[in-house]
């Protein structure tokens, strides 16, 4: 009887620690997503610049001049979120499979199709 309980308190600690995961995940996925809506407003405004002009970003705690083609570059980024969003479903998944439902996610592993891709599939 006591092992039972043991066992039941061990499983539940492992489901409480794999829950917790998933909602640090989640959160960082948020302001991760915000960062990059943020990021995109001004990607928009610097392609609208001439590429031979000069302008003000924010690096660190640190204000820095520097051509709009590099200020380009500096911004381009997203794969962080890809990323986070693929450990976040992984970690839900071992959520599941911890509390015995793995068939309740089965059809949700699918991932985006990135550009190319899509472009491939509009043109057949």
């Amino acid at each position: 009887m006591e092992t039972e309980k043991n066992e039941h308190v061990a499983k539940q600690t492992e489901i409480e620690i794999a829950a917790e995961e998933v909602l640090m995940y989640r959160a960082e996925l948020l302001e991760l997503d915000r960062k990059r809506q943020s990021n995109r407003e001004g990607l928009r405004a610097l392609q609208k610049m001439d590429k031979d002009d000069k302008v003000w970003i924010l690096l660190g705690q640190s204000f820095i001049k520097i051509p709009v083609e590099k200020a380009l570059k500096a911004y381009q980024q997203g794969r962080k979120v890809n990323e986070c969003r693929d450990d976040t479903k992984n970690k839900v998944d071992l959520l599941c499979k911890l509390e015995g439902a793995e068939n309740r996610l089965a059809g949700f592993n699918l991932k985006s199709l990135n550009q190319e891709e899509a472009k491939t599939v509009k043109w057949n």
